[in-house]
């Protein structure tokens, strides 16, 4: 898609049956919903939840990679009303994120930003010095390229959180196996790049996820890919190698969640058409596609581009719901048949979205999942473009 959009942030709060409701009160609690973006994912909602003062209230920092960051703090009860801290917070003049990623580094809390440059995107840390004080910009071996994603976790063992960022590359009808995933290793709170060993990622867009795949308390860095071969391979890369039997899709989004109770997690890799849902029973990998009651390719004449999704307990019964968000993609709309391209949220195999109104019609990309306001159930906050 060209020329300028919008992202529109919705904030959802449930509002409690036995199908949950949502309501949009993106404006009523003082987010501004409308910002310019250039359009294609991930530029249409980066967000990231975490408490900028600790005060005990979840704030909200928001990327869009043509507007600056915008910060946004909890005030808490009872009106639970958001309030512009960007400034405060050091972060005014930070501007063309396209992701953006929490963590804590040497006890401090770690912002990462994807930026958007002349020559190519980068990554940036930003760190904090004490609770409700400014960022300030710390060092990185960044190997160049055009930065795309980025997920964290002590992925070589040694008790320090490491960085894992995916890189954009040039797609083509038969793209070669190259490396677009990177381990920045954290060496006493500098990050610079491994290239010791080989992250291999075919595919435009890789989509990288620090997860317990194993579950082993071990962690390995999930991959899926968008676009190039068909059927690209979803990856799990870890420090015994890669694992090359999970399905291969073309992936758009990765939720996580243990569906059957073997405390062991499962995956959903969300794609244009079927999605690919991978189980575990404690003991073996079993691979279904949404036929199977909680994917999301039915329900829609012609494709269905999903990106990204959730598993959450929407209705607290101790059972997971999946919701999706699903947008249409520009280029393709001789694919789609005028089709809307609607979310989904899945509960007990029933895509129940229009009964707990967020069937919206928009065109969705990104959704993150907080209780804001510390009610006991959990709300949205979902990023769209609008032309």
């Amino acid at each position: 898609m060209t020329g300028i959009v919008v992202l529109t942030a919705i904030v959802l709060a449930t509002a409690g049956s036995d199908i949950p409701r949502f309501e949009d009160v993106t404006e009523a609690v003082g987010i501004n919903s409308l910002r310019p973006v250039l359009g294609m994912p991930p530029a249409t909602g980066g967000a990231a939840w975490f408490d900028w003062d600790e005060d005990g209230y979840v704030d909200v920092l928001l990327t869009g990679d043509w507007e600056p960051l915008k910060l946004y703090r909890n005030t808490g009860p009872p009106n639970w009303h958001f309030e512009d801290v960007t400034n405060a917070a050091g972060l005014g003049e930070v501007r063309n994120a396209i992701s953006a990623d929490l963590m804590r580094v040497g006890g401090q809390t770690t912002l990462a930003l994807m930026l958007v440059e002349e020559f190519g995107n980068r990554l940036q840390l930003f760190q904090i010095s004490a609770p409700g004080k400014a960022f300030f910009a710390i060092p990185i071996g960044w190997p160049g390229g055009l930065g795309f994603f980025m997920t964290h976790g002590d992925i070589d063992g040694d008790g320090d959180i490491d960085v894992v960022a995916s890189m954009n590359t040039q797609c083509g009808p038969s793209p070669k196996e190259k490396r677009t995933v990177w381990l920045l290793e954290n060496d006493w709170g500098l990050f610079r790049p491994r290239r010791d060993d080989v992250w291999p990622a075919p595919g435009c867009a890789a989509i990288p996820m620090v997860t317990d795949y194993e579950g082993t308390g071990r962690l390995v860095t999930l991959i899926t890919n968008d676009f190039g071969t068909y059927l690209t391979p979803t990856l799990a890369v870890g420090l015994d190698g890669i694992d090359r039997t999970l399905p291969p899709v073309y992936g758009m989004g990765i939720a996580v969640g243990d569906l059957n109770g073997d405390l062991r997690s499962d995956y959903l890799f969300t794609s244009a058409k079927d999605d690919a849902l991978w189980t575990s029973d404690g003991s073996q990998w079993q691979y279904q596609t949404s036929e199977y009651g909680m994917g999301t390719g039915w329900g829609e004449d012609g494709l269905r581009f999903k990106w990204g999704a959730s598993f959450l307990d929407t209705d607290n019964d101790g059972t997971l719901e999946l919701y999706v968000a699903a947008g249409w993609l520009g280029a393709a709309d001789d694919l789609t048949n005028g089709t809307l391209q609607k979310n989904s949220l899945i509960q007990n195999g029933l895509d129940v979205a229009s009964e707990a109104g967020v069937a919206t019609e928009t065109t969705d990309r990104t959704v993150s999942v907080v209780d804001y306001d510390q009610d006991g159930r959990l709300d949205l906050l979902v990023g769209a473009l609008e032309s």
